[in-house]
């Protein structure tokens, strides 16, 4: 490559990295202004402290694994029924699992 392509690979990047910066600005912006709601589902993934905001792809207290989030119920009495474990699940926005792989069993 010559010095004038480099050059102008260059600039393209910067140019690109000041784009991506702005908008990054903007989207944190904007999350601290949607935290600022109490009833919003963001701050159920989001903290934001020292003006500094962090995001987690699943709920507080959840567990990831892979695309998942999992939420383990440790009630140790009483057992629920599988349709009362249903209910349990949907009242708190999750689906009852279903285990499909041994990886996802072994986590």
């Amino acid at each position: 490559m010559t010095n004038k392509m480099l050059q102008a690979d260059k600039a393209a990047l910067e140019k690109e990295k000041e784009e991506l910066t702005a908008q990054r600005n903007q989207f944190e912006s904007t999350l601290r202004f949607i935290m600022q709601f109490t009833n919003f589902p963001v701050s159920e993934y989001c903290t934001l402290t020292n003006e500094e905001v962090h995001c987690e792809p699943c709920n507080k207290n959840w567990i990831q694994n892979g695309s998942s989030c999992y939420f383990f119920w440790m009630d140790l009495a009483p057992w629920l029924t599988w349709g009362e474990s249903q209910t349990r699940c949907t009242e708190n926005k999750g689906h009852l699992v279903v285990i499909d792989t041994i990886e996802e069993q072994a986590r």
